[in-house]
């Protein structure tokens, strides 16, 4: 009889290490959940200084766009200006012979600001492509890096989750 004691004492101590083993398991995995918690934590907060930026991006890119077309409305009063100035000077050329020599310069003149605002139209355009560009690729490259990270950290909860199962199957067979 002592000795069929003896072996349940026997038992019941091996059970109550596995339960400390077990406990201590479980406090690991709590801490590992709590630090995978913090790195989510400061990815969300990345994600939206992202997301602030981006915004940012978008409001500059729409002043932008207003200064554009605000340039455009001024090219067009400056063309129809032009058109005006041309039909002027065909009266006045009709009118009186001496001017049509003020009025070349004057054609030359009209000529070299259409040459100018053909440039700076073009300096223009030419000069926002690198810029839209730049962020496109900017936008690339964080959304492939937020990508990259987000599935690190599937990957780090898959083997997490993995190893809770197979630690609750190792509890179960004990039990």
């Amino acid at each position: 009889m002592e000795k069929v004691l003896d072996q349940i004492l026997n038992e019941l101590k091996g059970i109550r290490e596995g339960q400390e083993r077990l406990e201590t398991r479980v406090g690991h995995l709590e801490i590992g959940q709590d630090r995978m918690g913090g790195k989510v934590d400061s990815i969300d907060e990345r994600q939206e200084r992202l997301e602030s930026k981006v915004s940012s991006i978008d409001e500059r890119q729409e002043r932008l766009e207003s200064k554009v077309s605000s340039i455009d409305e001024r090219q067009e009063r400056l063309e129809s200006k032009v058109s005006s100035i041309d039909e002027r000077q065909v009266r006045l050329e009709s009118k009186v012979s001496s001017i049509d020599v003020r009025q070349e310069r004057l054609e030359g003149k009209v000529n070299s600001v259409d040459i100018k605002v053909d440039n700076l139209k073009t300096s223009l355009i030419e000069g926002f492509a690198p810029y839209f560009k730049n962020v496109e690729k900017h936008i690339d490259n964080s959304n492939e890096k937020i990508l990259n990270t987000i599935q690190k950290q599937q990957d780090s909860i898959d083997l997490l989750s993995t190893r809770s199962i197979q630690q609750e199957a190792e509890i179960k067979a004990m039990e």
